[in-house]
């Protein structure tokens, strides 16, 4: 049963309602929250489980809800709907999970302000996510309903998947894997740009989309080439343990060193301020000690909307260039102190799988010319 905006939370007779879809287990509680077992627990039938029951006292109208009617059928082009509907339950901004809060609202308004800038086909997947990633956090917003900031965080994160590739169940030609390069980029790059959220949330988010995008059977990543506006590094490293010792890197802890890393070495070559966005793809067949990383590079210009207008200026040969210079001398050094990491070589890549090479470097400095110190 679908809740409209006019008839939010209805608790009518379970059998009548739903035509003999649920029921109650005790047979002398009349009352049951059948749509919270849709939600809540992904069933269409059988016995309405005590967390989704109330007794007739108990149910639940407009007059005595505490949000407005409309924040329970979010129409997607509302950007405000997060601020006046789900921050007003949970007050979740100004802690460490508001992620929901800022990522959608900013995903919600690049649509609002920049529509024009997309083909019919990213504009109807634009709207459709919008409106996905609103209608999958009403759940939480039901009154009979309470969860934690980081709960709500987790939902919302856990939903983007989904809201990618099938935000509309209706329309399945809508999805991540039918957009074409430069919607997927314009999406993508202007978002890693923002700096509306915490660091960690932000490379969470973007990794989510570039995997979403990596998992499609059929996507322009596996036929783009990387010789134009966006570049493809591949870089191989090597971990050292100084003084003899050693510890176990796990995998999160290991994409944060690496993000470390990556950042500190667009610092030093002050990508930023010539222009230059940057991405970090982890090789999932990275070990304890060795690893390649997939560095991506473009030209704000190009891809960032907040940045249509400006004239720093960018070229990507140069940086890739000073990245061939920092690799054959390992001419970089910082000290956040503990684990050493050395550059072994770096590679052009003209397609996602580095199967054909622009350039193949391998470092020919002594290791101790280079030490990388991590906490």
């Amino acid at each position: 049963m679908n809740i409209s905006g006019e008839h939010v939370l209805l608790m009518n007779i379970c059998k009548k309602t739903t035509n003999g879809m649920f029921y109650c287990s005790d047979r002398t509680k009349t009352y049951c929250v059948f749509q919270c077992m849709f939600e809540q627990h992904d069933i269409s039938y059988g016995t309405v489980y005590d967390d989704c029951k109330c007794n007739i006292s108990q149910e639940y109208t407009e007059s005595n809800l505490t949000l407005p009617s409309q924040c329970y059928s979010p129409s997607g082009t509302d950007c405000s709907w997060y601020q006046h509907c789900l921050e007003r339950k949970y007050q979740c901004n100004g802690t460490e999970n508001n992620f929901a809060v800022k990522f959608a609202t900013k995903f919600c308004n690049l649509y609002s302000r920049s529509n024009q800038d997309f083909s019919q086909d990213g504009q109807k997947w634009m709207d459709a996510v919008r409106k996905c990633l609103q209608v999958s956090l009403v759940k939480t917003i039901r009154p009979y309903l309470h969860y934690s900031c980081k709960d709500v965080n987790r939902i919302a994160f856990d939903s983007h998947t989904q809201c990618y590739v099938y935000p509309d169940l209706h329309y399945p030609s809508i999805s991540i894997c039918n957009l074409g390069a430069a919607d997927y980029f314009s999406v993508f790059w202007t978002i890693q740009s923002s700096k509306v959220m915490s660091i960690d949330s932000s490379r969470r988010t973007m990794k989510r989309m570039f995997e979403t995008l990596k998992g499609c059977s059929k996507s322009f990543l596996k036929g783009m080439s990387f010789d134009g506006p966006i570049r493809l590094l591949k870089m191989k490293l090597k971990y050292s343990f100084p003084f003899g010792s050693r510890h176990q890197l796990v995998l999160d802890d290991n994409t944060i060193l690496l993000n470390d890393f990556v950042d500190s070495i667009a610092a030093k070559l002050h990508w930023k301020e010539n222009g230059v966005l940057w991405f970090l793809d982890l090789d999932i067949n990275s070990t304890v000690t060795e690893t390649y990383i997939d560095i991506y590079l473009t030209n704000r210009n190009v891809y960032d909307l907040n940045a249509r207008n400006t004239t720093v200026p960018s070229n990507l040969n140069t940086t890739i260039n000073e990245m061939k210079q920092i690799t054959e001398t390992r001419d970089i050094k910082g000290h956040i102190g503990g684990l050493s990491i050395m550059i072994i070589s770096l590679q052009g890549c003209l397609d996602a799988n580095c199967d054909t090479l622009l350039f193949d470097i391998t470092s020919t400095a002594s290791l101790k010319a280079f030490t990388f110190f991590f906490v």
